[in-house]
C-alpha cells in the first residue's frame, strides 16, 4: 500500500493531503464523504457573491445553517446612520431565500448603534438573534426570524428587550451588553448577558418561551455566580446545553488575573452548579470557548498565561456536578504549549477575541488557534488545530501541540470552525500570504487528514482585490459548507459568501506492486518540509 511520511526541520506535524492514490491492495469498494473544491453550484461564483449589495458599510458577519442546504447570514449595516443588525437568507443554490428582500431584513432596534451580534438556528429554518446597543449603558434585544424572514409565530414585530435583573446595587448607569444565546427547541431559548449595576458587572441568565415571554418560575435574570464566587467584573459569557433541559454558562471573571469559571442552571432556573473554576493554575485565563460534550457535560477552552512568558491553549472537561471528567488534569489539559492567540473575533475591545471550538460529534472537540511557534520561519502567524477526545486523549492521527493547518508565508489568523456532519471539521481563516488579507479554508477528517485534492495550506475561498476579513463557516447540513466574510473589494466593505461542495469519493481496486518502491521526496531539494511516498507489496 502507499504510505505518506512528512518531516520538517522544526519537527512540526503538518496536515497531510488525503492520499490521492488508493491503497494498492485488493479490497471491497467503500464510500467516504470528503470535501472537494468543486465548481460552485448555480448562483454561486468564484470569489463569492454579495449577500445584500448596498452602498453602505457592512461588517461583523455571523452565519448559521437554515436546515435546507442554505444559510442565514447576519451582520452590522450602516445604511440608516448608525450600525444596525441586518440578516439575509441564502438558499442552497446561492439565491435569496423565499420571502426575503434582496436588501436583507432589518432587525428591530431602538435606532442606536448595535454591536456584539450573535445568532443561532432555531431548528425550523429560522434563527434567533441577539444584539446590544449603547455599550455599557445599553440593553440586550432579541428577535426571532422565521423561515421567510418575518417574525416567527408568537414573536412581536419589534425586538424583545430583556428586563433588568432584580438583583444588584441601585444607582449609577445600569446597562446590559455582550449577549450569548442557546436555542432550546420548542421550549424557546436561553440568553446570558453582562448586567452592569452601580457596583458590579455580573452574568445574568434568562429563559424565554417560544412566544417570547419569561419562562415559568424564571426570574428576569438568574445570577450565574453567587455567594463567595460572585465577583465584581464578569464578561463575556458563553452557553451550551447541559443535556438535561438546562444550560452550562462559561464566564470570564475579570479579576487580576482573570479567571474562567463554569456554572450550570437547570430548566427551572435553579443554580445547580455555582460558578466553579475550570483550572487550579494561578495565572491569567481569558478568551473562553464552550461546547457540549454531547451528554451531560461540557468542554471549555481558553488562553492561559501560566508560564509567565506567552499564552497557551488549555481545555477542561466539566461534568454536570462541577467535577473534572476522568482523565483530565485538575489544572486543565495543555492543548498547545507553544505561543498562541485566540481565533474567534469579538466586537468588544476588551476582553477581546474568543477561542475557536466545535463539537466532534463523539464526545470530544476540535480546537483551532493562531500559532506563533514558527513566526520567524514563515514570516508570520500560522493556523493550527487539535482534536481532543472526551477522555482527554489526543485523537488518532493528531499530535501533541496540534497539527499545522496552514504554514503559508505571511500572517494567518482568526480561524473559525464548524463540524462537517461526518465526524470531521471545517476551518476558515484570514490569510495574508498574497500581501493582502484573503479567505482560505480547509477540511480535515477525524484523523487530521486533509480532504482529497485540497492544497496542503488550504483552499482559496476568496482572493479578490482588497482585504477580506473575519470569516465565518458552517456546514450546509448535507454536502457542503458556506463561508461568509467582510470584503473590501469595493468602495465600502460588504458581506460576501461562497459555497464549497462535498462529493462522495470511491476507492477502486488496484493491483498490488510486485516489490517495494520508494518515490523521490517532495519537494527536492528542501530545507523544510518533505513528503516521501512508498509502496508495499
Amino acid at each position: 500500500m502507499n504510505t505518506v511520511i512528512s518531516t520538517h526541520a522544526n519537527d512540526r506535524r503538518r496536515v497531510q493531503p488525503h492520499p490521492s492514490a488508493v491503497p494498492l491492495l485488493t479490497f471491497l469498494v467503500t464510500i467516504c464523504a470528503v470535501l472537494h473544491p468543486l465548481p460552485a453550484v448555480a448562483g454561486w461564483t468564484t470569489n463569492g457573491i454579495p449577500v445584500a449589495p448596498s452602498d453602505s458599510l457592512q461588517d461583523s458577519p455571523r452565519i448559521v445553517p437554515d436546515g435546507s442546504g442554505g444559510a442565514i447570514v447576519a451582520w452590522r449595516d450602516k445604511r440608516n446612520g448608525p450600525f444596525l443588525a441586518v440578516a439575509q437568507r441564502l438558499a442552497a443554490d446561492g439565491s435569496i431565500g423565499s420571502g426575503w428582500p434582496a436588501s436583507g431584513v432589518l432587525i428591530p432596534s431602538r435606532g442606536l448603534t448595535q454591536g456584539n451580534l450573535t445568532i443561532v438556528p432555531d431548528g425550523a429554518g429560522g434563527a434567533f438573534l441577539a444584539t446590544d446597543d449603547k455599550g455599557y449603558e445599553g440593553v440586550v434585544m432579541l428577535h426571532h426570524l422565521g423561515q421567510d424572514g418575518s417574525p416567527a409565530t408568537g414573536w412581536p414585530l419589534g425586538a424583545v428587550n430583556l428586563q433588568k435583573p432584580t438583583y444588584g446595587a441601585p444607582g449609577g448607569s445600569p446597562g446590559e451588553f455582550l449577549p450569548a444565546i442557546l436555542a432550546g427547541g420548542s421550549d424557546g431559548l436561553f440568553v446570558t448577558r453582562t448586567y452592569r449595576d452601580h457596583l458590579h458587572q455580573s452574568i445574568a441568565l434568562t429563559r424565554l418561551t417560544g412566544s417570547a415571554t419569561l419562562a415559568p418560575n424564571w426570574e428576569p435574570g438568574v445570577q450565574a455566580s453567587a455567594g463567595a464566587n460572585a465577583w465584581l467584573w464578569e464578561y463575556p459569557s458563553q452557553l451550551c446545553t447541559d443535556g438535561q433541559g438546562g444550560a452550562f454558562v462559561a464566564i470570564q471573571q475579570d479579576l487580576v488575573p482573570p479567571r474562567i469559571r463554569v456554572a450550570r442552571i437547570d430548566g427551572q432556573g435553579n443554580r445547580v452548579l455555582i460558578a466553579t473554576e475550570v483550572s487550579t493554575a494561578p495565572q491569567a485565563q481569558f478568551a473562553l470557548g464552550l461546547v457540549s460534550d454531547g451528554g451531560t457535560g461540557a468542554i471549555v477552552v481558553w488562553e492561559d498565561h501560566r508560564n509567565g512568558v506567552f499564552d497557551q491553549v488549555f481545555a477542561q472537561h466539566m461534568q454536570s456536578d462541577g467535577s473534572v471528567a476522568p482523565g483530565w488534569p485538575a489544572s486543565g489539559l495543555a492543548v498547545c504549549s507553544r505561543p498562541t492567540s485566540p481565533g474567534r473575533p469579538s466586537d468588544f475591545i476588551f476582553p477581546g477575541s474568543l477561542s475557536s471550538i466545535t463539537e466532534d460529534g463523539s464526545g470530544g472537540a476540535y480546537i483551532a488557534w493562531t500559532d506563533l511557534r514558527d513566526s520567524a520561519a514563515t514570516g508570520g502567524a500560522d493556523i493550527y488545530a487539535q482534536h481532543i477526545r472526551g477522555d482527554g486523549s489526543i485523537a488518532a492521527g493528531w499530535s501533541m501541540d496540534g497539527i499545522a493547518v496552514c504554514l503559508a508565508p505571511g500572517h494567518q489568523r482568526m480561524p473559525v470552525l464548524a463540524g462537517d456532519g461526518h465526524g470531521g471539521v471545517l476551518l476558515a481563516w484570514q490569510d495574508a500570504r498574497n500581501g493582502q488579507d484573503d479567505i482560505y479554508a480547509q477540511h480535515l477528517n477525524g484523523s487530521g487528514l486533509a480532504a482529497t485534492n485540497w492544497p496542503e495550506d488550504g483552499l482559496a475561498v476568496c482572493t479578490s482585490g482588497g482585504d477580506q476579513r473575519t470569516p465565518q463557516i458552517v456546514s450546509d447540513g448535507a454536502s457542503g459548507a458556506i463561508v461568509a466574510w467582510a470584503d473590501d473589494r469595493g468602495p465600502r466593505a460588504q458581506i460576501y459568501a461562497s459555497h464549497l461542495s462535498y462529493t462522495p469519493a470511491a476507492s477502486v481496486e488496484s493491483p498490488a506492486p510486485a516489490a517495494f518502491t520508494l518515490a523521490q521526496p517532495r519537494p527536492n531539494p528542501t530545507a523544510g518540509a518533505a513528503t516521501v511516498t512508498f509502496s508495499l507489496p
